[in-house]
């Protein structure tokens, strides 16, 4: 961290402790208060004491108070005992609680000599910011075209000619520009003049000739940024796969290759984006809690929305989607626990994670928690870089396990159910901002004859080519979705009709392009595109209605072609 950031992480750890400072002598009032109304005969009120007082003894060590801490753990002892075993059998009780209430109104009255809550944090805070950088998306105007492709130098180390102009023509439509380097001691040259996205080494790896094997050790050599290493052989033994391991190469293909499956490694070995930020709900009815563990997390670069009033969650689940829910256990009204047990009653929220946060140090009590529908159990005080880390690996798993549930196997694209759900969220957005929106669906030419000549295997590469290429070609704000069999969805955000059917024509143009081999022959294929926009229809039923319609004059006018839906 920064010093400046590091200024700024105090400064506002300052102002949430000076909130916390003035909460603490209502506090004290309050426990006070439940104090008298117990010895006024009202019993209910040792319960509310108690709870009372294990809040404070959760937050109190977070800013510099650990001996209103340590007082305030002994008055919950002391009351949830008298709660167990009753007044009359332990009078002795009675008159410790009455002396700790009076020792937790002095240590309420300034933190501890020396304390410095905020260095503290911050230290933890400096480990916390190993995590991925919070990638906020840029909305797009509808007067901007798809976004100008940028494309990744690849060297190709080939002598098979043929070979490489397939791959640079191929490689071409997916943003990827591949040089020919014909000889090997080339490469190094090549290299220092400009650095590539990744290497392609098609050469031969047994005997004595192993220039590749040495090669990928040279080139990476003392580099911060290591390049890819991809092999090509027509060797498929484990020997020549291991040397390939020990030289480093990322990836191993046995000749002939497949040119999509190339692709795809090299996608994943060079797209490097940004990871989405993890979306946390903080759930606790102490709004200077919240700020907290809010900040905390925020410091982190993860998306959090912050609720103090426990009985709205269900509104909160629906409109900020969480990826986990950090709820504290004790709170008005309702624990989370009891809140817990009923976001599970719900199918839609049944797998969210949920991390209780409390002082609660009873084994038995927290093993309750979590049989309610706690993933997880943090004590108080907590350091930065534990809640962080708690927090990310749990949202880590729900995000994977999600992507499982809600993307294509085949294609990765969104599946069915999801991309019509996004359509839902995208048209209660659209209506409330008074932005455009469009929606087209895609779908294949002639695909049935593609299965019936080269199989499906074959028809399955093609609908991932015309996969792969959607993501490349459209906007990071678009979503892509598999319709079913050879069709495809796309949600526009903010964008008209007339844009999208121009942004769709160029990846049209481009698929056309390509050429897909099987069994040394060539083939290409071509889509048709129907589009439909929000400003005619303000439901999905009509919006896929109409993009469906569009799609059909399309085929009908003669295929390979946009189709915009016209309003009548």
């Amino acid at each position: 961290m920064s010093d400046s950031a590091k200024q700024a992480f105090l400064e506002k750890f300052e102002r949430i402790r000076a909130a916390y400072s003035k909460e603490l002598p209502i506090r004290m009032r309050d426990m006070q208060e439940r104090w008298q109304l117990f010895q006024q005969g009202q019993p209910e009120a040792l319960s509310e004491l108690a709870d009372m007082a294990h809040k404070v003894a959760g937050a109190a060590a977070t800013f510099g108070y650990a001996r209103l801490t340590k007082t305030t753990r002994a008055i919950e002892k002391c009351a949830r005992e008298l709660l167990q075993t009753g007044t009359d059998q332990r009078p002795e009780l009675l008159q410790l609680l009455e002396a700790l209430l009076a020792e937790a109104s002095v240590h309420a009255a300034s933190p501890d000599d020396g304390a410095n809550a905020a260095e503290s944090q911050t230290s933890g805070t400096l480990q916390a910011q190993t995590i991925p950088a919070k990638v906020v998306g840029e909305q797009k105007s509808s007067k901007v075209a798809a976004t100008p492709v940028v494309r990744k130098l690849v060297y190709l180390v080939s002598d098979d000619a043929m070979f490489g102009e397939m791959l640079m023509a191929q490689a071409n439509y997916f943003a990827y520009n591949v040089q020919l380097i014909s000889e090997v001691h080339l490469l190094k040259d090549a290299i220092s003049l400009s650095s590539p996205a990744a290497v392609i080494i098609d050469w031969p790896l047994s005997g004595a000739d192993k220039p590749s094997i040495r090669l990928v050790h040279d080139i990476n050599q003392g580099s911060e940024q290591l390049i890819p290493v991809l092999f090509l052989s027509s060797r498929a033994d484990i020997v020549a796969r291991l040397e390939a391991v020990r030289a480093g190469a990322a990836a191993y293909f046995i000749k002939p290759a497949d040119i999509n499956a190339m692709i795809d490694r090299l996608d994943a070995l060079t797209t490097g984006r940004p990871q989405e930020p993890y979306r946390v709900l903080v759930v606790d009815d102490s709004p200077v809690m919240t700020q907290l563990y809010a900040h905390m997390l925020q410091e982190a670069h993860m998306e959090v929305c912050q609720l103090t009033e426990p009985m709205h969650i269900m509104q909160h689940l629906r409109t900020f989607s969480p990826e986990l829910i950090l709820m504290d256990m004790y709170m008005p009204d309702c624990s989370g626990v009891e809140l817990a047990a009923v976001i599970r009653q719900q199918a839609d929220f049944d797998s969210i994670p949920i991390v209780f946060l409390s002082s609660e140090t009873n084994i038995d009590r927290q093993l309750v928690a979590m049989r309610e529908g706690g993933d997880d159990f943090l004590t108080k005080p907590i350091q930065p870089e534990h809640l962080v880390a708690s927090v990310s690996m749990r949202a880590s798993r729900f995000r994977v396990l999600r992507s499982l549930m809600e993307r294509d196997g085949m294609t990765g694209l969104f599946n069915h159910t999801k991309i019509l759900e996004s359509l839902e969220i995208e048209i209660s957005r659209a209506e409330r901002q008074c932005r455009p929106l469009s929606f087209a669906m895609v779908d294949l030419d002639h695909f049935k004859s593609v299965n019936d000549e080269y199989g499906h295997p074959v028809g399955d590469q093609v609908i991932c080519s015309l996969a792969r290429l959607l993501k490349d070609r459209l906007r990071k704000t678009d979503l892509v979705g598999r319709y079913g069999g050879e069709e495809f969805a796309i949600i526009m955000p903010d964008t008209e009709a007339e844009i999208a059917v121009r942004i769709l024509d160029g990846a049209r143009e481009a698929f056309a392009s390509l050429r897909h081999t099987h069994d040394e022959q060539e083939f290409s294929a071509t889509f048709s595109a129907g589009v439909s926009s929000y400003r005619s229809a303000a439901a999905a039923g009509e919006l896929i209605k109409e993009a469906d319609s569009a799609l059909y004059q399309a085929k009908h006018a003669g295929r390979d072609q946009v189709s915009i839906h016209q309003l009548v």
